[in-house]
């Protein structure tokens, strides 16, 4: 897990900074509260494989069709 702080609000961003101090923003509408500054919140990057397989399989139907466009 990422341990993620808010350090401040820029419009629609949330200014973050991980445990390493590396800054970087997210959109306000990626959280399910109302955010204030010094608030903790946890990332968590688990692997998907269903949705990967969603995505290659819309890939490959996106590249048939342009390819039988291609070939009028």
């Amino acid at each position: 897990k990422i341990i993620i702080t808010i350090d401040r609000i820029e419009e629609e961003y949330a200014i973050c900074i991980d445990e390493n101090e590396f800054t970087f923003r997210l959109p306000v509408n990626y959280f399910e509260c109302s955010l204030h500054e010094g608030d903790v919140f946890d990332i968590s990057l688990r692997p998907m494989p269903e949705k990967k397989q969603s995505k290659t399989d819309e890939i490959v139907s996106l590249l048939d069709r342009l390819k039988k466009k291609g070939e009028k």
